[in-house]
C-alpha cells in the first residue's frame, strides 16, 4: 500500500471528482458530515472554514492505493479500517472527513479527503504530510496483514534477478572490448539484444542510461551500481569526440552532464583521459 497527499483550495471540485459515478465511487468513510452530494459536503466544510480566513489551501486531499495483490482482501469494512487509522495516525481528531474508493484503474483506490479546518478554527500543519502518509500507509498494511511497497520491490527484483545478471555480464565483457565512445558501448551491446538509451531530462541534461533485455527495462542503478550514468562514464574511455567542453556526445548530439554525473567525474579529474576543460 502506497500514499501521498496535498492540501487544496478547490475543496467542491476535489469533492466532486471523489464522487464521480464515471468512476465507480463509493463512500467508504463519513466523519460529521450530512450531505448527500458534493455541493452540500462542500457547503459544509466551507462552513467551518469561514473560521479561518487565513488559510487558503484549506482541505486535504489523501490518496490510498492497496496493492494489486490485496485486492480479495478490500471489502467495505477494511477500506473503513484503513481510513480511520490514517485519520487516527495523522491526529486529525474529529474534522470533518469523507472517504471515497474509485473502481476504474487497474486496482482499487481511495480518496480521502479533510477538512483542514477544525471545529475551534485552527488549520492542521501540513508540514511533510505527504512523506508522514507514505510511513504511514506502511504501518497500516503491516498493521492490516497487507502489502507494502518494500515487498513488491524485492519481489520485483527477485524475479529480475537473471534478466539483471545477465545484463551486467554483457556489460563486463563489452567493457573488456576497450569501447572508445558510448555510442561504440551501445553498438556492442546492441550486438547482444541489449538496447541502451540514455535518459535526457527536460535540461537536455545527461541523467544516466536505461538497459532493455528480453522484454524487460530497467534503469543502470537498477541493474548494479556500476551502471548509474557517473560509474559508467569513469568506466568507459572517453576520449575528447565523446566528451567537449563538459558535454557528451550521443549519436550526433550533444548534451550537457546533469550536476551528479559533473560532481562524480570531477572527483576522478586524474583518471578521466581527454576531458576538454
Amino acid at each position: 500500500m502506497i500514499s501521498k497527499a496535498s492540501c487544496l483550495s478547490h475543496t467542491k471540485a476535489s469533492i466532486k471528482y471523489g464522487w464521480n459515478n464515471e468512476k465507480d465511487a463509493e463512500i467508504v468513510f463519513n466523519q460529521n458530515l450530512i450531505g448527500d452530494n458534493p455541493a452540500e459536503i462542500s457547503k459544509e466544510f466551507a462552513m467551518i472554514q469561514r473560521l479561518n480566513t487565513v488559510c487558503i489551501k484549506n482541505t486535504i486531499s489523501i490518496v490510498i492505493s492497496p496493492c494489486i495483490e490485496d485486492k480479495e482482501k478490500l471489502n467495505k469494512r477494511l477500506l473503513k479500517n484503513i481510513c480511520e487509522r490514517f485519520m487516527e495516525k495523522l491526529q486529525f481528531g474529529d474534522r470533518q472527513a469523507i472517504g471515497f474508493t474509485h473502481n476504474d484503474k487497474a486496482h482499487l483506490h481511495i480518496h480521502l479527503y479533510c477538512n483542514r479546518i477544525n471545529f475551534q478554527g485552527k488549520a492542521y500543519n501540513d508540514s511533510f504530510i505527504s512523506k508522514e502518509c507514505q510511513r504511514i500507509a506502511k504501518e497500516i498494511a503491516k498493521e492490516l496483514n497487507l502489502t507494502t511497497v518494500e515487498e513488491i520491490q524485492i519481489r520485483k527484483r527477485n524475479k529480475t534477478k537473471a534478466v539483471r545478471n545477465e545484463i551486467l555480464k554483457n556489460h563486463q565483457s563489452v567493457i573488456k572490448k576497450k569501447p572508445k565512445t558510448i555510442d561504440e558501448y551501445f553498438k556492442l551491446l546492441k550486438q547482444k539484444e541489449i538496447e541502451v538509451r540514455p535518459i535526457i531530462n527536460k535540461s537536455n541534461q545527461l541523467q544516466g542510461f536505461r538497459y532493455k533485455f528480453k522484454n524487460s527495462e530497467f534503469k543502470g542503478s537498477e541493474v548494479n551500481w556500476k551502471l548509474t550514468g557517473s560509474n559508467l562514464i569513469k568506466e568507459l574511455f572517453l576520449d575528447s569526440k565523446t566528451i567537449k567542453n563538459r558535454k557528451i556526445e550521443i549519436g550526433s548530439d550533444l548534451y550537457s552532464l546533469h550536476p551528479s554525473l559533473e560532481k562524480a567525474l570531477k572527483r576522478d579529474n586524474g583518471n578521466n583521459r581527454g576531458i576538454n576543460r
